[in-house]
């Protein structure tokens, strides 16, 4: 049997999602350009608009895994914002995904974020 001509064949997309770094721009509604005074008034936006008790006063019959999820996303817009509004650990970040892009092409899938 002839090998492929063409080269190896692409990555699975598994393979290639398991190492993206969480999109923590698109967590707060934020494009990779953003200057810093856009990312602390989208932090502050974001944590407030997730907050576990903000959001249960719009839907005091929350269910438990509703509250949990609710949870998780505030976490995530949490992190993303401590990242991001930090000047060395955003510099860290921006290289990480700087070199994914370099290895995997193109841009962050928004559904990492």
């Amino acid at each position: 049997r002839r090998a492929n001509a063409r080269g190896p064949p692409p990555p699975r997309y598994a393979d290639v999602m398991k190492d993206v770094p969480p999109n923590h721009y698109a967590r707060l509604g934020l494009s990779e350009d953003a200057t810093a005074e856009e990312i602390k008034k989208a932090s502050k936006k974001m944590r407030i608009q997730t907050h576990p008790d903000q959001v249960k006063k719009g839907n005091p019959n929350m269910t438990e895994d509703e509250l949990a999820k609710v949870t998780s996303t505030a976490a995530n817009v949490g992190e993303a914002a401590d990242v991001l509004e930090d000047p060395d650990k955003k510099r860290e970040y921006d290289e990480k995904i700087r070199e994914w892009k370099r290895k995997h092409g193109g841009r962050l899938p928004k559904e990492h974020a």
